[in-house]
């Protein structure tokens, strides 16, 4: 029982730190995991790394191929504009989820300090912490709205969104002001009781930061 919770602890730690090397641009799309070296790396066995390498494979991050060694997945434009139509989906349908007893005042309180702390970053100008903050005002809603599955196929996706642009900081140092005002107006719309127009305003805000993400990347491939 023991070595069953040390070996799940171990995977989990794992984990965390691939999916890190991951989603903020240090093992890019297209390499290989070497199970020997990383396990040697992270310092456990390859038993939890296998696992931990499954479960990323799962969210979408890693390839596994018979008879290959796993690589990172890539993100493409098609895959991009996949996950802009599955988010402008399910993060609206789970702020209609939110019946009114679930928005109570310490889910609130939650969304306005993570407000705060968005407008401290950008003040800051750190838009790596701007960047996970804006992960979590997006997953509150989900997280909220007691739908495990929805929550865990919406941290998905914006996790393999994020990929293609968190590491690049001259994106969000030009649109995270934008970014955290259509963030203001999904809470004020909220706070209001109109939790339908704070959908739509959540789907035409997926939409216009995506554009503004993707059309950003094509201006400094051009430069």
């Amino acid at each position: 029982m023991e070595n069953k919770i040390q070996r799940e602890t171990l995977a989990e730690k794992a984990y965390q730190s691939l999916k890190m090397e991951i989603t903020q641009g240090r093992i890019q799309p297209g390499d290989a995991l070497p199970e020997e070296k990383i396990a040697a790396m992270l310092g456990i066995s390859r038993t939890p790394l296998r696992a931990a390498i499954n479960r990323l494979a799962y969210e979408g991050l890693i390839l596994l191929e018979k008879g290959k060694k796993a690589r990172v997945a890539g993100v493409t434009d098609h895959n991009i504009a996949e996950l802009v139509e599955l988010r402008q989906l399910l993060e609206p349908y789970a702020i209609q989820s939110l019946t009114e007893d679930r928005l109570h005042s310490d889910f609130l309180i939650n969304v306005k300090t993570n407000l705060s702390e968005q407008q401290t970053a950008i003040e800051s100008k750190d838009y790596q912490r701007f960047v996970d903050l804006d992960m979590q005002f997006h997953l509150l809603f989900s997280s909220e709205a007691k739908n495990r599955k929805l929550a865990e196929i919406i941290e998905q996706i914006n996790t393999a969104f994020n990929r293609r642009f968190a590491i690049v900081e001259s994106v969000f140092e030009k649109y995270a002001a934008n970014a955290y005002e259509e963030h203001v107006q999904v809470y004020q719309l909220l706070i209001n009781g109109k939790s339908d127009q704070a959908a739509e305003v959540m789907a035409n805000h997926i939409q216009s930061s995506s554009k503004r993400l993707i059309s950003n990347e094509m201006k400094e491939e051009m430069e």
